[in-house]
C-alpha cells in the first residue's frame, strides 16, 4: 500500500496546539485551567493532580485545610424571664407593585 507515515497532530488553534503537547491523561473537564498552568509546564490531570508535561514530576494540589470537627464548649444555659403580653403585634406585608 505504501501509505505515508502518520504525522503527529499539531493543532490549528492556540488551545488545540496546547492540547497536542499534553499527555493523554489531561482532564478535559478542567480545560478552563489550561491557560493558567501551561506557561509553567503544568496541566490538570485525571484524579485531581497537577502534573508537569516537561518532567516526570507529579505536583500534588494545594493541601486542603483540615477543619476541627470538635465544637467549643457550650455556654452555660440560663433561664430567661419573658413576660406574657396580651396584645399581639400585627405585621402586614405589602407588595410594592401595587
Amino acid at each position: 500500500y505504501q501509505l505515508p507515515p502518520v504525522k503527529p497532530y499539531v493543532g490549528t488553534t492556540p488551545l488545540t496546539k496546547k492540547l497536542a503537547v499534553l499527555p493523554q491523561d489531561v482532564d478535559l473537564e478542567q480545560l478552563s485551567k489550561i491557560d493558567l498552568y501551561f506557561p509553567q509546564g503544568l496541566y490538570p490531570s485525571l484524579g485531581g493532580k497537577i502534573k508537569s508535561f516537561r518532567h516526570s514530576q507529579v505536583i500534588l494540589p494545594h493541601p486542603s485545610k483540615r477543619l476541627d470537627p470538635s465544637a467549643p464548649p457550650k455556654e452555660k444555659e440560663e433561664a430567661v424571664d419573658v413576660p406574657e403580653v396580651d396584645d399581639a403585634i400585627e405585621i402586614e406585608l405589602r407588595d410594592n407593585e401595587q
